[in-house]
């Protein structure tokens, strides 16, 4: 377990968690998710390929086909899909949390998850509520429930972007904070 963030020398600073650290804007942590989504996305793809279920949905699939009103069921296929993607998703996020304090697009970015009141890294059980309430894997490939996923998402970028701390809702709810070096 690594020790908390030790701050950086220097002058003055803009505020943050601590000297050296500045909470992480909505902008960077996008671009940090969007990577780790990428990888994700291609790790489920391969290891589904591997096990014979096909990149499903995007190979010879109809755009309309990818919109979140319009699923498309492929039975027990459509489902194993929906459970290994949960997993490979929390695996990614809970291990790179609890090992690395960031994810592989979030290191990409200079980024750490921290515990907000001491620094340090989140537990498994903080960063398994921290997956579930940032990703809401299966849920949200559910008809209907997609749209509210979406609405929920849209909740988390709106209140990171407008708290002081930078903490969306899920992190305010983990005691966590996404904070980056100067």
């Amino acid at each position: 377990m690594q020790t908390p963030l030790t701050p950086s020398a220097g002058t003055a600073q803009p505020a943050g968690p601590a000297p050296g650290l500045i909470y992480a804007g909505f902008g960077i942590r996008l671009v940090a998710l969007i990577v780790d989504f990428l990888v994700i996305g291609a790790i489920g793809g391969l290891v589904a390929d591997i096990l014979g279920l096909g990149f499903i949905g995007l190979w010879g699939a109809d755009w309309r086909d990818l919109a979140f009103w319009h699923v498309r069921y492929l039975g027990g296929t459509w489902l194993a899909w929906l459970v290994l993607q949960a997993l490979i998703s929390g695996a990614y996020f809970v291990y790179s949390w609890t090992h690395w304090s960031a994810t592989p697009g979030q290191r990409l970015m200079n980024l750490q998850v921290r515990m907000d009141n001491n620094g340090s890294q989140p537990s498994q059980d903080v960063a398994i509520k921290r997956w579930a309430l940032l990703t809401v894997p299966i849920v949200g490939n559910l008809p209907v429930f997609g749209f509210l996923v979406f609405v929920y998402q849209l909740y988390l970028a709106w209140t990171t972007s407008h708290d002081p701390n930078k903490q969306g809702f899920h992190d305010q709810r983990c005691g966590t904070v996404v904070v980056r070096e100067l």
